[in-house]
């Protein structure tokens, strides 16, 4: 029997619900970590898409790597081998063994001799199909062509992982890579689209779908990054480099927007980093303000005025495209001078033309610079923790600093393109085991949880817009520890920083974990409190009264409409 404070409960909900103004989520996202054959993360349920390029070797395996031109097809197939040469590469070499294990299936087409060795253990093989048993090591996969008919060369090799034979056409991502990305919001392709060193200026040039691999230096095909988008329901963002021309970016937008969902906004940023002179995009944008007579004191202001510049090209290119509504167009600059934020939004008025600016408020970058490991690794973990926690509030100084010039400019946000730790052995000291071993330690240390927490919430109290982390999945090395997993199937109790992620995101209103605020949960929050389930005590007294209506209220979409 309802109540009648049961149903004043329920009128009272439902009329919240139907008048309260929505407010806007803290939209969070992710960079995708680059993906190289050693990858460990698993994006594609064919693993031969994170090959290596292929290697010319003697055909009697004395020799891995003779140097030999290999002769490719338009999509990078084989169309040919020398009797005493074979042609080879590798699959999740070195990825520590953390790949999936079971039976996987070889497909291809065409006749010769294909071999697949290392982990592999060939338990059935006919022409153009093969059966093979994995067991994950270090050791990865190695294919080989041993031989092939220029006629009819061996092509489209796929090396499927188990169960996925009959849906990998339909369905090209692994479950698992999909389920680590569904707390955010963004997807930001910056190493998927091989940004820094990316050398693809002509449209002819780009990564197609059905190329052979997308761990290649072309990086991955559009249509790919798009679809991982729609599949997601996320928003992508895009980076489109310094090399290419008017018309691949005016390609690049139009194949997008025939491909992307309509509900999806795209967020597009020209390049990435133009400020760091460790990439070429900062030395070619020197010398391009150079031909075209940008004016400035010197190369560095002139690379800033022209890195404006061309951002509004791309801007105006995509305006095209897209309705404002569904367009956020992103100054790249840096975070630890607002000069320089200065210097992008004034030139020509670039700031009309802009949405959002970006930069990336990493902490604990200072441990590892200078002579400053020489204390560091006097520390312990728990120590380096603290020092982190104190990079935070520093790093939050210089993103109220950021947050004040943006301001001072109508209707731009402030976006945080990459955030996270950025605890790395600079110069020298990147060859230092002893301090690449501290910073692992550290970043696996679980108190990286409560680093990942404050600087993720101090972001958005002080204002921030969205904040995006930096990186996905990737193992750490003396190069950082970047990824917010160590590897695909890594337990979200070790996975400190993700988790970090994930609770944040979570949202406490949604009772049936359907992915989404609405009615339902109103009721089961209601048959909850009736019953004096815990559920319902969001008051966290265990005393069931209004204080908990008014804190499961208070709680909805802590943003989310």
């Amino acid at each position: 029997m309802r109540t009648p404070a049961h149903m004043f409960l329920t009128i009272s909900m439902f009329s919240f619900l139907v008048y309260s103004a929505p407010a806007q989520c803290d939209k969070s996202g992710i960079n995708l970590s680059y993906i190289p054959s050693w990858t460990t993360s698993w994006p594609f349920v064919d693993a031969f898409k994170i090959r290596r390029p292929w290697i010319s070797g003697s055909a009697d395996g004395n020799t891995w790597d003779d140097g030999r031109p290999i002769p490719l097809d338009s999509n990078g197939w084989v169309t040919s081998v020398l009797p005493d040469q074979r042609v080879h590469t590798l699959v999740y070499d070195n990825a520590q063994g953390h790949y999936p294990a079971g039976r996987y299936t070889v497909l291809y087409e065409g006749q010769g001799q294909l071999v697949v060795r290392g982990d592999a253990q060939v338990v059935s093989q006919e022409p153009g199909r093969m059966e093979v048993d994995i067991t994950p090591s270090n050791v990865g996969l190695h294919v080989e062509i041993r031989a092939t008919d220029p006629n009819d060369y061996i092509r489209n090799i796929r090396i499927i992982m188990p169960g996925f034979e009959s849906t990998y056409q339909a369905n090209q991502f692994h479950p698992e890579f999909l389920d680590s990305l569904r707390t955010f919001d963004v997807i930001r392709f910056m190493d998927w689209q091989n940004t820094n060193s990316s050398w693809t200026h002509d449209w002819t040039m780009r990564p197609a779908p059905d190329g052979a691999g997308y761990s290649l230096g072309l990086g991955v095909p559009i249509e790919v990054m798009v679809e991982l988008c729609n599949e997601l329901d996320a928003d992508p963002w895009f980076c489109m480099s310094h090399r290419y021309d008017d018309t691949y970016v005016q390609n690049f937008a139009a194949l997008v927007s025939s491909m992307l969902e309509s509900e999806r906004t795209v967020y597009v940023e020209h390049s990435n980093e133009v400020w760091n002179s460790i990439f070429p995009q900062y030395h070619d944008s020197v010398q391009k303000a150079a031909v075209l007579g940008v004016p400035g004191d010197d190369d560095f202001q002139r690379a800033m005025r022209y890195h404006s510049q061309r951002s509004v090209e791309i801007f105006d290119i995509w305006d095209d495209h897209f309705e404002s509504d569904r367009l956020v167009r992103v100054m790249g600059g840096w975070h630890a001078n607002t000069w320089v934020t200065g210097q992008l939004l004034d030139w020509n008025n670039a700031y009309q033309h802009t949405d959002a600016f970006a930069v990336a408020p990493y902490f604990g970058g200072e441990l590892g610079v200078g002579n400053n490991p020489v204390q560091t690794l006097q520390m312990t973990p728990d120590e380096i923790i603290d020092a982190c926690l104190e990079s935070i509030d520093s790093q939050r100084v210089m993103s109220s600093a950021q947050l004040n010039t943006v301001q001072s400019y109508n209707n731009i946000e402030l976006i945080a393109y990459e955030s996270g730790q950025h605890m790395v052995g600079v110069g020298s000291w990147s060859n230092n085991t002893e301090l690449t071993a501290m910073f692992i330690e550290a970043n696996r240390h679980p108190r990286m949880y409560e680093a990942y927490t404050d600087d993720i919430t101090g972001w958005y109290e002080l204002g921030g817009g969205l904040m995006t982390a930096f990186a996905s999945c990737q193992a750490p090395s003396r190069y950082g520890s970047w990824g917010i997993k160590e590897y695909q199937n890594q337990p979200m109790s070790e996975a400190h920083k993700m988790r970090a992620w994930v609770d944040y995101n979570a949202d406490p209103t949604d009772l049936n974990q359907d992915g989404s605020f609405n009615f339902l949960d109103v009721t089961m929050f209601l048959s909850a409190f009736v019953a004096q389930d815990p559920v319902a005590d969001f008051h966290s007294d265990s005393v069931y009264n209004f204080l908990d209506v008014s804190a499961f209220l208070s709680s909805v979409g802590p943003g989310c409409e």
